[in-house]
């Protein structure tokens, strides 16, 4: 359920620079969902004080390592006060929640880079290192190709007054949804038939296929190991 209060913090992509990224390949073929082991998935996703600050950037990188961890049998300890200095570092400001609160969010791509180029520190244990491609958006298909594929999906989305609203439900596409709200970003780790299982703001939601390719910006499969990034 969306919570009372909210945080947003997905900076405008840069097309030419989305379009350079390397695209995911589809698989030869992804099973048809439900998608049963990730469905028996139990977790809660990591919130990374994205209810007041705009740190939903960093929140899905983490929610994103998580998956691709559980889907492999355990899960990744987090220290927030390592989620937020990669916050600090990318932005850059210091890493003060006074100093975050007051930046308006993170470019996606900066953040990913970042992650591939020195790690992706999250606390308490050797530095994770995506690597990352970029989804064909107006596709749903592909989408859950990624998911099936790469164990996630770095989604970026606009959202709707009415997407941010208490108990909001994340259905159909932009008719009566209000004005823009924002952009926000979010782990995409599971799929259905017709819609999505999604991670956010401390939470798992649940977005159709509307809902989604009305808002969807940039999309990223990522995988992710353990080791010492690139020089």
């Amino acid at each position: 359920m969306i919570p009372a209060i909210v945080a947003l913090g997905r900076r405008p992509h840069d097309a030419a620079r989305v379009a350079a990224v390397q695209p995911h390949r589809m698989s030869a073929e992804a099973p048809a969902p439900p998608d049963l082991p990730r469905a028996g998935l139990v977790w809660v996703p990591t919130l990374c004080e994205n209810l007041t600050l705009p740190t939903c950037i960093v929140a899905a990188l983490t929610n994103s390592a998580r998956v691709w961890a559980l889907l492999k049998g355990f899960d990744l300890p987090v220290a927030e006060p390592s989620l937020l200095a990669f916050y600090a570092a990318t932005c850059p400001c210091t890493d003060s929640m006074a100093a975050i609160a007051a930046t308006d969010g993170l470019i996606f791509l900066d953040a990913l880079e970042r992650a591939a180029s020195q790690g992706f520190d999250i606390g308490l244990q050797a530095p994770l290192v995506p690597e990352f491609r970029a989804i064909d958006i107006s596709d749903a298909g592909a989408i859950r190709d990624a998911i099936y594929a790469a164990g996630s999906a770095l989604v970026g989305v606009t959202l709707r007054q009415a997407d941010v609203q208490p108990g909001a439900a994340w259905r159909g596409g932009l008719d009566g949804a209000g004005a823009e709200a924002g952009g926000h970003a979010i782990c995409g780790w599971r799929y259905g038939r017709a819609d999505f299982g999604l991670a956010t703001w401390g939470d798992t939601e649940e977005a159709d296929d509307a809902w989604l390719l009305s808002r969807i910006s940039e999309a990223y499969a990522v995988r992710w190991t353990m080791g010492v990034a690139a020089p």
